[in-house]
């Protein structure tokens, strides 16, 4: 029996109903540009109230930088190198291990908004805690409430995640060759570089370590941890970076023990944890998840 077409049947939507849910999705719309608006204006308050009781922090424009190449991509924000920044009386000062993070000029509207305000909370919370060694340093900022707000920050050399495809994985993959047929002076040479990639890796991992309890001590959960989030200095220190998701525990979001009511499924699927996947209240336990499955990428 074919699909036909019938006269009681009315097809074209009543121009009312079309109205009104046009005028529903703006009135949403609205009301949501209005929050993160809010949202914004909050996270520049609370950065403005953070910085003025911190360690002082430099400001400038973003006329007064020099930025270099592009480092990185994010979903709302880029990462440049910054090869100098002037001061008031035009003088120049050079550099070689800083970058900029700033927001992305193709973002509008409501992105913006929402990528302003995480990057002013990023601000707030680097503020209050980069002095950990094994935190990225913010050295400076934009001026606070500017639409082209942005970090300096200490220049990585590399990630965990290049460390782990690019430069681990090639060592696994020779370690697990079948060395039967190799005589007993190349078996012990791949017996040492096999003890000392470990070691190098178990002092990376007792550095990252290191810095997410430095955070738990302090009531702040990370909620993004991954290679691609963890950097190499050019001394070879691991430093957390990228806060944008990160989050202070409240006592009045707390419903149990280790447990809080926030946002659910906030970070990356591959490193989220169950409870946070599935909608549940969760806490502190999300980070020590996701550092789990970070760790089994290095096969020690």
């Amino acid at each position: 029996m074919g699909v036909g077409f019938h006269d009681d049947v009315d097809l074209i939507p009543d121009k009312r109903t079309v109205s009104s849910r046009i005028d529903s999705e703006s009135k949403d719309s609205s009301r949501r540009a209005k929050m993160l608006q809010q949202r914004c204006m909050d996270s520049v308050a609370k950065m403005r109230e953070t910085f003025k009781n911190s360690r002082p922090i430099l400001q400038h424009r973003i006329s007064q930088l020099e930025i270099g190449e592009t480092l990185g991509r994010g979903g709302f924000g880029e990462v440049h190198s910054l090869r100098s920044i002037s001061s008031e009386d035009g003088e120049h000062e050079t550099f070689t291990s800083m970058a900029l993070k700033q927001i992305r000029g193709s973002l509008y509207g409501a992105q913006r908004l929402q990528a302003q305000a995480d990057l002013a909370k990023e601000a707030e919370f680097l503020r209050a805690l980069s002095t950990h060694p094994n935190i990225i340093t913010l050295h400076s900022t934009g001026i606070i409430g500017s639409p082209d707000f942005f970090l300096v920050m200490d220049k990585l050399e590399k990630t965990f995640e290049d460390m782990i495809y690019k430069e681990w994985k090639p060592l696994y993959e020779q370690r697990d060759v079948n060395t039967s047929e190799m005589k007993l002076s190349k078996r012990e040479i791949k017996k040492e570089n096999t003890r000392n990639l470990m070691i190098s890796q178990i002092k990376l991992l007792i550095e990252v370590c290191s810095a997410y309890s430095f955070l738990h001590d302090n009531l702040v959960l990370f909620r993004d941890v991954k290679p691609e989030n963890v950097g190499i200095d050019f001394d070879g220190v691991a430093k957390v970076f990228d806060f944008g998701l990160a989050r202070e525990l409240k006592e009045e979001e707390q419903v149990s023990k280790d447990e809080y009511k926030l946002t659910p499924q906030t970070g990356s699927r591959v490193y989220m944890a169950p409870e946070v996947f599935t909608s549940q209240p969760y806490g502190l336990p999300y980070d020590v998840y996701s550092f789990s499955i970070m760790k089994r990428l290095l096969r020690i």
